[in-house]
């Protein structure tokens, strides 16, 4: 049984606490190491990794910094609220976004969402 969870086509972005989140972010990536597609071209709809949800940015970016040092491709993303997402990658389909968040879950002990972001 999988830990990721995977929000559907329908699904809105929400943060750890369940509630509506919003992410605005302009990052493109072109390789990835542990050769799964990431995002080429610019889509409507993408996929990212969400590791983490802090309303304390210095811990947001200890913890992205952490991911970075292990060679992840990491970002933070502010929604309204004021809460710091630590994300990772993005993807053209969840299920690319998904094996690396297994990947992601298994080696670094971290729980995982797959998030879908609309018109990044």
């Amino acid at each position: 049984m999988e830990k990721s969870l995977v929000l559907d086509e329908e699904a809105e972005l929400l943060d750890f606490s369940g509630e509506l989140a919003s992410a605005e972010t302009t990052m493109l990536n072109e390789t990835n190491q542990w050769g799964i597609s990431p995002l080429k071209e610019l889509d409507p709809t993408v996929y990212t990794i969400q590791v983490g949800a802090y309303k304390n940015k210095t811990y947001a970016k200890k913890m992205e910094q952490s991911l970075k040092k292990k060679g992840y491709d990491t970002f933070l993303t502010r929604d309204v609220k004021k809460i710091y997402h630590v994300q990772v990658d993005r993807f053209d389909t969840k299920e690319d976004a998904a094996k690396l968040a297994r990947h992601i879950e298994k080696k670094e002990k971290l729980k995982s969402l797959v998030i879908r972001l609309s018109g990044v």
